[in-house]
C-alpha cells in the first residue's frame, strides 16, 4: 500500500497555528471597523448634503445614539440663528430645490424651522437616520 502522503510533510507548531489564527481574528476585527468607519463617514456626508447647517447657526445641542450626530444611527441637532423663521425657511426651500436631481443616499434627514423659545431668532432643529434598523 505505501505510505500514506501526510506523513512526508513537517508538522506545524502548535504556537503557529494559534499565530495563524490570530491573522485571522485580526483581519476580521479589522475588516468589521472599516465598515463601520465607512458608513459612518458616509452618513454624515448624505446628511450634510441633503440638510446642510444654515450659514452662520450656531450648534446648541446635539443628541445621537451612535457614535456621533449626523452619523449612524438616530440623530438630532439643533442650531440657533438671528435670522429670521422666514429667511431660514426659504434659505432651505432654495437649498433643496436646486439638489432635487441628486439621488438620496443612505441617510434619511429633514429639518424644521422654529421660534426660539426666548422669542429671539429662529432654532433650527436637523434629524436623521442613518444606517439604523
Amino acid at each position: 500500500m505505501g505510505d500514506a502522503p501526510h506523513l512526508g510533510r513537517s508538522q506545524r507548531s502548535f504556537g503557529s497555528m494559534l499565530a495563524g489564527l490570530f491573522v485571522i481574528i485580526l483581519g476580521i476585527v479589522a475588516c468589521g471597523v472599516s465598515l463601520i468607519v465607512g458608513v459612518d463617514v458616509a452618513c454624515v456626508a448624505s446628511v450634510d448634503e441633503w440638510v446642510p447647517v444654515y450659514p452662520g447657526a450656531v450648534e446648541i445641542s446635539e443628541s445621537h445614539n451612535m457614535f456621533r450626530a449626523k452619523g449612524m444611527g438616530i440623530s438630532q441637532v439643533i442650531y440657533e440663528t438671528d435670522d429670521t423663521k422666514i429667511d431660514v425657511t426659504r434659505w432651505y426651500l432654495d437649498y433643496q430645490s436646486s439638489i432635487e436631481h441628486r439621488q438620496n443616499t443612505i441617510a434619511s434627514s429633514g429639518y424644521r424651522v422654529i421660534d426660539s423659545p426666548d422669542g429671539e431668532g429662529t432654532q433650527i432643529i436637523i434629524y436623521s437616520e442613518c444606517a439604523y434598523n
